[in-house]
């Protein structure tokens, strides 16, 4: 299997293989260990493994989902669409309009 690597210092080559964090975020993780198998150190250049990446954000989107289904069984949350959910008032035109800038 062929590993994916690219470097933490790009930015531009983060957000085009969808890592929307900063280098220095990336930087600080790997001091303190956070996500250890995430990255590589080739030639002094710290790297991203982009399978290690993909497995992380599919830990996310399955979390994600997880925590909307608790919160339909409770009540709170009617539907996966922001209009369906049960904001406040104030909060459900603040999303709205917030929305409106992508439509």
């Amino acid at each position: 299997m062929v590993n994916s690597y690219i470097p933490v210092s790009n930015k531009i080559i983060l957000q085009a293989n969808g890592v929307y964090i900063t280098p220095a975020t990336l930087r600080k993780w790997h001091h303190l260990g956070i996500h250890a198998n995430l990255f590589l150190k080739i030639t002094n250049k710290l790297m991203i493994d982009l399978t290690e990446w993909a497995k992380i954000v599919e830990v996310a989107r399955q979390r994600r989902e997880e925590k909307i289904t608790r919160l339909q069984k409770l009540g709170i949350v009617k539907g996966c669409d922001i209009h369906e959910c049960n904001f406040p008032r104030k909060m459900a035109g603040f999303w709205q309009r917030r929305l409106s800038v992508f439509s």
